[in-house]
């Protein structure tokens, strides 16, 4: 009686997901003429196995990069030996009534790469399902869909992922099957090759396929293909990968994981230099440590002008925070210009949900525009609660307002403006210990210029409507 309450459920999920828009539609059924046009020839499958191309898509959904031939013949053999179903739409029909199939499919997604992906909220995860299925963020209305689900604990992410894949339709099935694609032409063109993805994680398959979404011309990419190629062939080897959560300063995204390495040639080479994504494909930025400089002294490509850091490691090159900001912009709404503000944390710091952990506890780093505000503070008593002094003074927030604003979004004075805070533990090169907030402040409706100043909630400063901007970002830390 209770599998047939469970598969009840997972019935009215897929009900449910087709009232969202979703179609049961196979991700994974043979390339169309029109995918082939312009390729050198009819794309060739990964391997013979009939479950190469469903543990490609899985990959996508779980991983977001094109499976590495160890991990591709694994899984593969995996699913012929269990005689599990081969296509995607099979696999979701018997997930809530196939004990095996829901075991393998659990441990797919519950890996040590898949942890290091997924660090973070539901709502982050569903995010990066959708980045790295459809080249897209997801809209508010599946967003909450699916979040309050896995919230509630319906559903697995795992089941999520499979889901929000065999569901796709329309743009999404389309950016869907040209990521597929083009997994497919780089597996077959490295297996032609003799040559195997030895960047870490998979990162420059990774970086491929992040690039792809619905309105890419698979004509003209091949030439991006082909020189993702060249690049394992030339032996360019890609020293680290690390992930981080990132917080854009538009208040209607939600945190995004990025992708961000260390590049360097052959042999040793004084100036590590790379890469920095985030986001989606476009937001994708170089950077380099200059020569006979400091440690600490990175410089990015434009549009970034300043940047803020705290560091993972000595040297710099890894940081465990880091502030991007672009210049000021004209705003076209009567709120105003402000810089445009980028915060990124790697994955490896640990989030904090309670109030109570941050007891004792007293962040007096302030940064804002990837400015540092020493003068500023926040000082948990031992119960939790929050005594922040900022620019218009000092005030004292309970423990479950701190509690509100760790967990979502607590309302700020006069319902115009909201704050959030991601509060985190992490270890310095050092060994030690350290937290920090990001605190991000959201106006949700215009501020009219003849309002005075507001006071926005715990941790966001005093605004006027010259000041005031849509999702402002700052951070507290310790140092």
């Amino acid at each position: 009686m209770q599998r047939q309450l469970q598969w009840a459920s997972f019935s009215l999920i897929a009900a449910l997901l087709a009232a969202c828009g979703g179609s049961n539609v196979d991700s994974t059924a043979p390339r169309t003429a029109a995918l082939r046009m312009g390729s050198a020839g009819p794309t060739a499958p990964p391997t013979a196995s009939a479950h190469a191309a469903l543990v490609q898509a899985l990959y996508l959904a779980y991983y977001g990069r094109v499976p590495d031939s160890g991990g591709l013949a694994f899984w593969t053999g995996v699913f012929e030996n269990l005689n599990l179903p081969a296509t995607t739409s099979a696999l979701y029909d018997a997930y809530g009534s196939n004990a095996t199939v829901k075991s393998v499919l659990d441990g797919f997604g519950r890996g040590t790469e898949a942890s290091d992906l997924y660090a973070g909220t539901n709502a982050e995860f569903i995010n990066t399902v959708y980045i790295n299925l459809f080249g897209r963020y997801v809209d508010g209305g599946r967003q909450n869909f699916w979040v309050a689900a896995l919230d509630r604990q319906a559903i697995t992410r795992s089941f999520a992922a499979l889901a929000i894949l065999v569901g796709a339709q329309g743009g999404d099935q389309t950016a869907l099957a040209k990521k597929n694609e083009v997994a497919t032409r780089f597996t077959a063109a490295l297996t032609a090759a003799g040559l195997t993805d030895t960047s870490p994680k998979g990162v420059i398959g990774t970086d491929l396929l992040a690039q792809v979404n619905a309105a890419t011309d698979l004509v003209a990419y091949q030439a991006v293909i082909d020189a993702a190629v060249q690049s394992i062939a030339q032996d360019i080897a890609q020293t680290s990968l690390l992930r981080y959560t990132a917080f854009q300063n538009v208040y209607t995204e939600i945190a995004t994981p990025v992708r961000y390495w260390l590049s360097f040639g052959r042999g040793t080479i004084p100036v590590p230099s790379g890469k920095l994504a985030f986001g989606l494909g476009e937001r994708q930025i170089g950077y380099a440590k200059v020569p006979g400089s400091s440690s600490l002294s990175v410089v990015y490509d434009a549009p970034i002008v300043a940047s803020a850091t705290i560091a993972a490691q000595p040297d710099g090159t890894a940081p465990m925070m880091l502030m991007l900001c672009q210049a000021a912009a004209e705003s076209t709404s009567d709120v105003v210009r402000n810089k445009s503000t980028d915060m990124l944390v790697l994955n490896a710091a640990q989030m904090v949900t309670n109030a109570k952990e941050l007891a004792g506890q007293t962040l007096s780093t302030y940064r804002e525009d990837c400015g540092v505000v020493t003068t500023q503070n926040i000082v948990f008593d031992t119960e939790g609660a929050a005594t922040v002094t900022d620019a218009s003074g000092s005030k004292v927030y309970p423990v479950a307002s701190v509690q509100t604003a760790l967990n979502g979004v607590l309302p700020g004075s006069l319902r115009v403006m909201d704050l959030a805070w991601r509060a985190y533990r992490y270890a310095k090169a050092d060994g030690s210990v350290k937290y920090a907030i990001v605190s991000r402040t959201m106006s949700h409706i215009s501020i009219p210029p003849e309002m005075p100043t507001v006071t926005a909630a715990v941790g966001a400063s005093t605004a006027s409507s010259s000041t005031a901007a849509l999702g402002a970002l700052s951070l507290w830390s310790q140092e």
